[in-house]
């Protein structure tokens, strides 16, 4: 009898360890499989997270590496701002991320604008008229704080708030006054008079209603895997930067972990075993439990997600109806904190206490200095593929929405309701307005827009861009992420390695409760 015990036992004993060979075989066959790949994904995934990084934007490669579907979205990225000299009308500033530059014959031939004292090329994010009206003096908003053009557009000069990440830049609500917001937060309001004496508004801690009840599942899918979908921020960015460099660290130390016994096997002499064994266990230990443990969340989200996004038309066609309740879904959602989600600011002439935001959400109206806002009714709402970018510009007595394929709105002060933009073009957020005279212009990513009046139709103008050459590194990463660059249909291939980083993900914990600690 007790043969049998003994004999059972060991058969048992041996399965599990047959199944446990199995478990780790095929771990390290999926790991050997994806890793590079994955590395490529984690890699480039958390750089894309980033897009306020001003090397992303600014260095380039040459058109001919990126695929077509990148190429035709280069334009957009070359001019983002416009301001029309007044009196001239051959005269125009022009801006984004990728440079400042002026032009003396409506757009035939663009100079760069010199900045002085730059510590490289500031971002550029919104221009405001000076007093004047006038290019000689115009205030910009930039990553490196306020700047003003001088000299009728031909140098920049630092004004403000240096070292300050201005993303929204405006009219204040009394002369001599800007407003703005800092890094898509909290806001501030300083006199030009006296620059060094800055007043901030903090949106940590608000109330916002009229929030919308549900959000549709494509634009869900969107925000979690570029990491607007969880927590407030700057968590939710956080815990997607985890995941991205979590895959990089975990494909390079299983790789090591994998290879470095194999290699030291072939070696002679052999070495000192004891420092090898100590490697051995820090890989381990940064593999398993120190990195991969943490990461079982994010990791297998934003791998469920990224086949989700790889696949964006067909998820859009069948799923755009499909309503996900909003109080249901992460506390990011609840908008107890704007941080991280003001896109633009404006103020109101004579009303100190009045603002407009632009947010992914919609737009909202505080009357009590930013502590309550209550949502914009007479703006329609997107369908999801517009990634949630609503642009907010105010130029004198108007104030201007761009919304993309929700629509193109303005308003006068005097009026009560947006009124919607009639544009001979494609249905594109516009990014920037500007007037001379009776003439309103538009900018949207491809064009220029002109008409003599906001009720008119605008019309395209043909003023040619800035002659930037080169697609911008962050567009060759988000090549590279999606395998456009290789393949139009790569996207079966990141199907196939999410799949093995949702196996590895599984399987990895499963192996680590077994063994634990080495």
């Amino acid at each position: 009898m007790t043969d049998t015990v003994t004999t059972i036992s060991a058969v048992e004993e041996s399965s599990a360890r047959t199944s446990w060979a199995t478990w780790r075989n095929l771990h390290k066959l999926a790991g050997l499989i994806a890793l590079s790949w994955l590395t490529v994904l984690g890699l480039t995934g958390w750089i894309l997270d980033h897009h306020e990084w001003r090397w992303t934007h600014q260095w380039t490669v040459p058109n001919s590496v990126t695929s077509t579907t990148i190429n035709r979205l280069v334009r957009g990225t070359v001019m983002r701002q416009l301001m029309a000299d007044p009196y001239d009308a051959n005269r125009y500033l022009g801006a984004s991320e990728r440079g400042l530059w002026i032009t003396t014959d409506n757009g035939a031939t663009w100079a760069d604008v010199v900045w002085e004292g730059a510590k490289g090329l500031p971002q550029t994010y919104d221009f405001v008229h000076g007093p004047t009206g006038e290019l000689n003096h115009v205030y910009i908003g930039t990553d490196d704080g306020i700047w003003i053009v001088k000299d009728n557009g031909t140098r920049a000069v630092p004004f403000a708030l240096r070292g300050h990440d201005i993303t929204s830049l405006t009219e204040g609500s009394e002369p001599n006054e800007l407003v703005g917001n800092e890094h898509y937060g909290r806001i501030f309001r300083l006199n030009t008079q006296s620059p060094t004496q800055v007043s901030w508004t903090n949106v940590d801690d608000v109330h916002v209603s009229g929030l919308p009840e549900t959000l549709s599942l494509p634009t869900f899918t969107l925000d979690l895997h570029v990491g607007t979908g969880t927590l407030p921020q700057p968590w939710s960015q956080i815990i997607n930067d985890y995941s991205g460099i979590s895959i990089f660290v975990l494909s390079v130390t299983g790789l090591f972990f994998w290879w470095l016994p194999r290699r030291w096997r072939e070696q002679s002499p052999k070495g000192h075993l004891k420092t090898r064994q100590k490697i051995l266990r820090w890989l381990y230990r940064g593999h398993a439990p120190v990195i991969g443990i943490l990461a079982i969340v994010p990791i297998l989200y934003v791998s469920i997600t990224g086949m989700m996004v790889d696949h964006i038309d067909v998820l859009l066609e069948h799923s755009r109806d499909i309503e996900l309740p909003r109080e249901a879904l992460p506390p990011i959602y609840d908008f107890k904190s704007l941080i991280g989600e003001v896109n633009d600011v404006i103020a109101y002439p004579g009303a100190a206490e009045k603002f407009t935001i632009a947010t992914r959400l919609g737009v909202f109206n505080s009357n009590d200095g930013g502590k309550n806002w209550i949502a914009e009714r007479s703006v329609g709402e997107g369908d999801g593929t517009d990634a949630s970018n609503v642009n907010l510009i105010r130029r004198g007595d108007t104030v201007f929405i761009g919304a993309g394929s929700i629509g193109q709105f303005y308003r006068r002060d005097s009026e009560d309701r947006f009124t919607a933009l009639k544009v001979n073009g494609p249905k594109l957020a516009v990014t920037d307005v500007t007037q001379r005279g009776e003439t309103w212009f538009i900018k949207m990513s491809r064009s220029i827009y002109a008409s003599n009046s906001l009720e008119g139709t605008f019309e395209d103008t043909k003023i040619a861009y800035p002659p930037i050459t080169g697609t911008t590194a962050f567009l060759f990463l988000a090549d590279i992420h999606t395998g456009n660059i290789i393949h139009g249909q790569w996207k079966w291939v990141n199907n196939l390695v999410a799949v093995l980083a949702i196996f590895l993900t599984i399987s990895g914990p499963v192996l680590w409760w077994r063994r634990k600690w080495a």
